[in-house]
């Protein structure tokens, strides 16, 4: 039992900070996701500043409310010192399990990235950066339609812009996952919503092609790509995945290493998703079925158009005698010894395999970590 009404049913996951377990609260009868504090985390002196971070995610977190964050119901210190967080239990699957098939369909990547960037600008008009920005801080959950809802989650480093919050990251020090960290953070500086834009930009970038742009076994020679390294093109890093020079142009914006270069607010982002949204579906062909009921009228013998009616009968048998006579002209010609040169049947072009279980290397799974840069980044190994 912790804190008096919630009881622990099972684990569902474990991350740098706690463990998640589902859990029913008892008061009301539900099921509820809990994420408790390392024990180790709460007994030295980083331990204390673990702690407090611990419950600033909840205080901050639990004042957003929108459909794409999931929600704080409640948190505390249970009688042996526990720390836990008591969340909106999300049924779904992680963005990370979603993107280790391979890359995703257009459509469907800026649809759930919409969602994504949303959320996001949520919590920025809140004062809230979340700086861990990643695939598995993304729930996709079915909605009520059927449609997937992706739901951002785990504010474990979140920081307000309010002046009254004391920020307790050092200086010179990089907490976060160095897979989806901004150069700015890797660089031990102060991190706003470009920031958490710039991670976005990393996990489009991995939804649309299947990779991750920058990649190493090492995770300071990683982070330290993010502020060394030139932007990668999908072509490059790539090569099998066409992906729209539009929506590349996105990401690339996106992933300016100047962050008064990149978009200024998710909702500048969200209006160039939104349109690129918009364009995929404008060319996506209407359905047979959503033709509307001139297509059936065509079996009664008639195609209604909006200057009245046109008679079908008349083109079907018209349509027949010249297939008639082509056929008949055809047989003549060759009969005389002439034809057209044999064309050779086509084979069928053979999709590229690609196993994308492996197309990310193990190293680059994002694993949360604090890694302390030299005073000055650039020369740091």
């Amino acid at each position: 039992m912790l804190g008096g009404q919630y009881r622990l049913e099972r684990s569902v996951g474990h991350g740098g900070t706690g463990r998640v377990y589902v859990a029913t609260q008892l008061s009301l009868g539900r099921s509820v996701a809990v994420k408790m504090l390392r024990p180790e985390l709460d007994t030295e002196s980083a331990g204390e500043q673990f702690a407090e971070r611990f419950f600033r995610e909840a205080s901050l977190a639990g004042g957003l409310s929108h459909p794409n964050v999931v929600t704080i119901h409640d948190y505390g210190r249970d009688e042996d010192g526990t720390c836990f967080i008591v969340m909106e239990l999300v049924e779904g699957r992680s963005l990370k399990a979603l993107m280790k098939a391979g890359p995703l369909e257009p459509e469907r990547a800026l649809d759930l990235f919409a969602q994504i960037a949303r959320g996001l600008r949520h919590a920025h008009r809140s004062g809230l950066v979340h700086r861990d920005v990643k695939p598995g801080n993304v729930q996709i959950t079915p909605g009520d339609d059927g449609r997937e809802v992706a739901k951002l989650l785990d504010f474990g480093l979140v920081k307000s812009d309010m002046p009254e919050v004391t920020e307790i990251t050092r200086e010179g020090s990089f907490l976060g996952t160095p897979h989806y960290a901004s150069p700015e953070q890797v660089r031990g500086q102060e991190a706003d919503a470009r920031s958490d834009l710039y991670a976005f930009g990393v996990m489009l970038y991995r939804a649309f092609t299947g990779v991750l742009p920058y990649y190493s076994r090492n995770s300071m020679a990683l982070a330290m790509a993010h502020v060394r390294d030139p932007y990668p093109s999908m072509a490059e890093r790539a090569p099998k995945v066409r992906v729209a020079p539009a929506h590349e142009a996105i990401v690339r914006r996106l992933l300016q290493k100047d962050p008064e270069k990149r978009y200024e607010s998710a909702d500048a982002l969200l209006f160039d998703l939104e349109h690129a949204v918009d364009e995929i579906r404008r060319r996506t062909p209407t359905p047979f079925a959503a033709r509307g009921p001139s297509m059936a009228a065509a079996g009664s013998g008639a195609v209604r158009a909006s200057s009245g009616e046109f008679p079908l009968g008349p083109v079907l048998v018209g349509g027949l005698l010249l297939c008639v006579a082509i056929a008949a002209g055809e047989f003549w010609w060759s009969a005389r010894g002439g034809g057209a040169t044999a064309i050779p049947a086509m084979s069928p072009v053979a999709e590229p395999s690609v196993d994308w279980s492996a197309a990310v290397l193990v190293a680059e799974e994002p694993v949360s970590l604090q890694v302390s840069l030299a005073s000055d980044p650039s020369k740091a190994e």
